[in-house]
């Protein structure tokens, strides 16, 4: 499960209190015929004070980045420094259209097999490790490393052999040895084959039409072979050793446990460089500390609470936009009651998801029937829900009948007699308490009775049980790493660890297989569109809605702008953010 996006907030329980009109005024820039326009500041001066958020916290129980390591990077702010100081071979823009970023072109065989990517020449990390095929291909290998048991792993599976390197088992951890017939995918005649510094080709198992797009994602980033050679899995303790370290269009300069952390501009970046000199972030478990903080002039770009942007009119200065991130409740088709498909058709059936975006969240949210978020591609306007219909407001009578079915030939005709049923959630989410209540308000509307417990849990143990398989329901929110329809359905395969390789539709896996190595675009969507109405049809989860992104920048920050998944592209967007005198 995925959190939300690394400036993203999320409707808060606070929006049960009285809304408060917040007044936002932009500063003047001067007045009178001798006003100046606003003009860069001097170079110096290109320092952006921004805000990060995390539900990780330190030994000392402070917020901190989760990881710096890109193969375990599955959390919003450990993706999102990620993403500034390694490299890819490619990456996305604003637009999330995939574009060459290390990789300065690439060539596709006949039969679709084999990628070859031709970097560009004279890359290095800020150490001076160089950046070339060799490095991509130990990378790739890293994060297919059974040793490693990076979580994302399962994003590179169509390279040739990378599903049976990945489940070898770990005969020696420090060493990284596995005990299987696979020792490396790297070399020639491998799947990784580095066939000179600046020419690398990936042999894949079959066809795949994902796998470009799962390289933007930090699972495929470049490592620094050297660094881990030397300090195994300590390396990313010394990124700052010697001033700091980056091979993106950032380094990372300082950290400060439970503070913050310090990016400068990578003077060894390939590319153009960047017109900031300087990110310094700040580290907040809550939204409402960042907002209060901009408010006060310590940081340069404001995202606000749920609350203030309920209270905002459109027409102020705070801006909004869809992201792929949906809120959803997860069912585990290995345990009692969601064995039977009456029950888990009841309980979606059940739940207005309108009136919950509307009264509990203040109209702040999308609600929801889909899986695949709008905005990623094999978006399907046409899917239906478990009753056939588009609706978002339930459907009571459907419902009933299906719970006293269920009742009827499992628990004697008793809703008391049922399988219990505990709904956890997270004390890192807001908004948890107040849509738990709603959820399971109207479940017992339409089977008075039933069991049902609500379960607050810290965010550590929640996150573990669903990855352990051992949660049974909760609320949780899944937030895409790269902006493929295959990462949102593709985890509800027997092959996908935790609560929702619990699934494991059948039919609707053979639909992602053939969509998978589909070349016709059109047709693989078909397929996946497919897919996805099987899912929802049986209830592999229970989407309840699609969440929005807030922020805000005053004009004296200039070209901020966040794309669906809540970041800022290193391709067109970081590079030309500028810091400008107040006019």
């Amino acid at each position: 499960m995925h959190t939300p996006g690394p400036h993203r907030t999320r409707p808060l329980a606070a929006l049960a209190l009285a809304l408060v009109v917040i007044a936002l005024s932009a500063a003047s820039c001067g007045s009178g015929s001798h006003a100046q326009s606003p003009q860069p500041l001097p170079d110096a001066q290109q320092v952006l004070r921004d805000a990060l958020f995390t539900d990780y916290v330190n030994p000392e129980s402070k917020p901190d980045v989760a990881t710096y390591d890109p193969v375990m990077a599955t959390d919003p702010a450990s993706t999102a420094i990620a993403t500034l100081i390694y490299p890819s071979l490619v990456t996305l823009d604003s637009q999330l259209t995939m574009r060459p970023w290390a990789a300065q072109s690439m060539d596709v065989s006949s039969n679709g097999l084999t990628i070859t990517f031709h970097l560009r020449s004279g890359m290095h990390f800020s150490d001076g490790e160089p950046i070339d095929a060799t490095a991509f291909a130990l990378s790739l290998n890293r994060a297919l490393d059974p040793c490693v048991h990076a979580p994302d792993a399962w994003y590179l599976y169509p390279i040739a052999n990378a599903y049976a390197f990945n489940h070898e088992t770990c005969a020696a951890p420090r060493e990284h040895v596995a005990a299987g017939p696979i020792a490396t995918l790297v070399g020639p005649g491998q799947p990784l084959n580095p066939v000179d510094p600046l020419t690398l080709a990936v042999t894949l198992a079959q066809p795949s039409m994902r796998v470009l797009t799962a390289l933007t994602a930090p699972i495929a980033f470049a490592t620094p072979h050297a660094l881990i050679v030397e300090y195994g899995d300590q390396w990313t303790a010394h990124l700052t050793d010697h001033g700091g370290f980056g091979g993106g269009l950032f380094a990372l300069s300082r950290t400060v446990d439970g503070g913050g952390l310090r990016l400068i501009r990578n003077n060894a970046f390939w590319g153009a460089a960047p017109r900031l000199r300087e990110i310094d972030y700040t580290l907040y478990s809550a939204t409402e500390t960042a907002w209060s903080a901009y408010q006060k002039g310590e940081l340069d770009i404001g995202y606000p609470t749920s609350v203030v942007a309920a209270a905002t009119t459109k027409s102020a200065a705070i801006k909004s936009t869809p992201v792929l991130q949906i809120a959803y409740l997860g069912l585990n088709w290995g345990q009692a009651p969601f064995t039977d498909q009456r029950l888990r058709q009841a309980l979606a059936l059940a739940i207005d998801k309108q009136s919950i975006a509307t009264h509990q969240l203040a109209g702040l949210v999308i609600p929801t029937n889909h899986i695949v978020p709008q905005g990623m591609t094999a978006y399907n306007p046409a899917l239906v829900g478990p009753d056939s219909s588009q609706g978002l407001a339930g459907n009571t009578s459907a419902a009933v009948n299906l719970a006293r079915a269920f009742a009827s030939s499992v628990c004697k005709g008793k809703f008391a007699l049922c399988p219990a049923i505990s709904l956890e959630v997270s004390t890192s989410d807001p908004a948890a308490d107040v849509v738990a209540a709603e959820v399971a308000r109207m479940w017992q509307a339409v089977a008075p009775g039933y069991p049902l417990t609500i379960k607050v849990e810290p965010a550590a143990t929640f996150r573990q049980r669903i990855s352990d398989g051992a949660a049974q329901f909760y609320l949780g929110e899944w937030t895409a790493s790269y902006p493929d329809a295959y990462v949102a359905l593709g985890r509800f395969a027997a092959t996908t660890p935790g609560v929702s390789g619990s699934v494991n539709l059948l039919d609707a896996n053979a639909l992602l297989i053939t969509g998978e190595s589909e070349q016709d675009p059109t047709q693989r969507t078909r397929d996946e569109q497919a897919a996805e109405q099987l899912l929802v049809s049986d209830v592999a989860i229970i989407p309840l809605y699609q969440e929005q992104f807030f922020w805000q920048a005053p004009a004296r920050v200039q070209n901020v702008a966040f794309d669906p998944l809540g970041q800022m592209s290193v391709y067109d967007t970081w590079p030309t953010v500028v810091m400008m005198s107040a006019g």
